[in-house]
């Protein structure tokens, strides 16, 4: 029964075509055309830019997110933040009842002498030394190394920003593109023509004069043979037009002159035009230069940094090991020093910088060993896990720059590639690599969320194209178009190139106005209705022209 009507849903989708189509012809019958010139719109073949993108989707979580679970059980005397707030790695979140430790640490110095209690005072202070400026460069958080390092950093952007000015002015420099040179060229050009005009005009007049002179000669034989009344006024007339001419001969001398100093004048600045991007190609060259010492002092210092504090937690090191040497210190001592250490364990920490997802915890509740009581989550910076198919793997690497959208915000972001996998995975056949896009969030930014990424693939500028419906094929997929207007239309074939969606390039067969008929909302709805298979064939176009191959 299913494939029964299977069978007469397909032959009632081709009927109600077909009634279409036969309704097209006949009104274009009755119509003169005009019907089944709805079936085409025109379009001019002009430039544009086309853009394609290689598209990926995912969900935004946090690159750092860590749940904090209690090292001892007990009773929460203090809380000193709630969920949502923002908290530093270090912050103490809540305390846990400590009075019986701390009963038992009063009662472990008292046993103490005051040499040996000092001698343990001493020892502590002199290892928390060390293990502070040890947390300072293991957390990053070491004055001297950032300083210097942010030092490098601004060195190494300054560098590389010479660098890049230097580059861009040599290419227009050694391309001849450069915006001073070409304008200063082009009024070359225009002071030439106009001094070689005024040479052309000097010298055309010469060949006047000389011309007028043999009519005078001429005119002279004319009345020495024969001097009546005609001649002699042919005679005078030659005469005067020699004068006129030599009379012209001045002025055009002087415009020769003047345009020969504009040319002088404006070759000279040309010249300094010239002398001047090289000036500045120099100046590029020697900020290069410079930047990169710079840079060079920058990164001796920021290693410089490195080796003295590496030096620095050594002496604290050596100072920790000499005072415990000094001391006598006993068994009571070391379990003093233990019941310092498990007091930290009743403060309940953040382990990393970043807000308080999930925190639930009030005074008086007794918490366990087992559950974890808070989560802390980094928002400053998110990330995308995305799939990449392999034939898109070409191009992607860390570091590159994409674009990411998310849609439920209806705001975009920039962010870059991290974490692309070297190896592939293989699913039911079909291979991909994995990869991470990281951006920094702002306030809108929820983790969960789903987003597009878009990873620029090609960008083809000011490109001869035409619409997607102004494209047809033949069965063997060769794709044409239709040209001309009114019902004069010929059939071309072309060479297509990059596509967004919704326009083509067109790389060979076409030429910038051509007209060409793209499909019409009518044809597109007979197409869909066909299940994409109407071609241009399928109506008549009234075209007695020849196709063209």
């Amino acid at each position: 029964m299913k494939k029964i009507l299977k069978t007469l849903k397909k032959h009632w989708k081709l009927a109600t075509v077909l009634v279409v189509i036969i309704a097209i012809i006949a009104a274009s019958v009755v119509g003169g055309g005009k019907a089944a010139d709805q079936m085409y719109v025109d379009e001019k073949v002009q430039k544009r830019d086309i853009v394609t993108y290689h598209t990926f989707t995912g969900n935004i979580e946090a690159v750092d997110d860590v749940t904090i679970t209690p090292k001892v059980m007990g009773e929460v005397t203090q809380v000193y933040f709630k969920e949502g707030d923002e908290v530093k790695a270090g912050d103490v979140l809540a305390q846990i009842d400590d009075k019986t430790i701390r009963q038992n640490i009063a009662l472990k110095e008292a046993s103490l002498s005051n040499t040996e209690l000092s001698n343990y005072y001493a020892i502590r202070d002199a290892k928390k030394s060390y293990e502070d400026y040890k947390n300072s460069i293991d957390n990053g958080d070491n004055a001297t190394i950032n300083q210097a390092k942010a030092a490098l950093d601004n060195a190494k952007t300054a560098y590389d920003s010479a660098v890049s000015d230097y580059n861009r002015a040599k290419l227009e420099l050694d391309n001849n593109i450069d915006a001073s040179m070409i304008a200063a060229g082009n009024q070359l050009e225009s002071v030439k023509a106009a001094l070689e005009q005024a040479k052309k005009n000097y010298d055309d007049n010469e060949a006047d004069i000389r011309g007028c002179e043999k009519g005078v000669s001429n005119a002279e034989d004319a009345y020495d043979a024969d001097p009546s009344p005609a001649n002699a006024a042919s005679l005078a007339g030659a005469k005067a037009n020699v004068e006129m001419l030599e009379a012209k001969r001045d002025a055009l001398q002087t415009a020769v002159d003047n345009a020969q100093l504009s040319y002088d004048n404006q070759y000279k600045s040309y010249l300094s035009t010239f002398n001047t991007v090289n000036t500045n190609l120099s100046k590029y060259e020697d900020a290069v230069n410079s930047r990169h010492e710079s840079y060079l002092q920058a990164q001796q210092s920021y290693e410089s940094a490195l080796v003295a504090a590496d030096q620095t937690l050594q002496t604290y090191a050596n100072a920790a090991e000499k005072v415990e040497a000094l001391s006598n210190n006993n068994v009571a001592a070391l379990e003093l020093d233990n019941l310092y250490t498990q007091l930290e364990d009743y403060k309940i920490k953040a382990s990393i910088s970043g807000t308080l997802t999930d925190f639930n915890v009030k005074v008086g509740d007794t918490l366990s060993t087992a559950k974890a009581v808070a989560e802390v989550t980094d928002y400053s910076t998110v990330q995308v896990s995305i799939k990449i198919d392999e034939y898109d793997i070409l191009g992607v690497e860390d570091g590159v720059d994409v674009g990411i959208s998310v849609d439920a915000l209806k705001r975009d972001y920039e962010g870059k590639i991290t974490n692309v996998s070297k190896k592939a995975t293989v699913e039911k056949g079909v291979s991909y690599f994995t990869a991470d896009v990281e951006f920094r969030a702002d306030s809108y930014i929820r983790t969960g969320m789903s987003v597009e990424v878009k990873l620029k693939n090609n960008d083809v500028k000011d490109v001869l194209s035409v619409s997607m419906d102004a494209l047809y094929y033949e069965s063997d997929n060769t794709p044409y178009v239709l040209v001309g207007s009114g019902k004069s239309q010929e059939k071309k074939y072309i060479t297509t190139g990059a596509s967004d969606g919704s326009y083509v390039e067109i790389k060979d067969g076409l030429n910038e106005g051509d007209n060409v008929k793209a499909k019409s909302e009518m044809m597109n709805m007979m197409m869909n209705m066909y299940g994409g298979s109407v071609s241009a064939g399928s109506v008549s176009t009234d075209s007695g022209s020849s196709t063209s191959k």
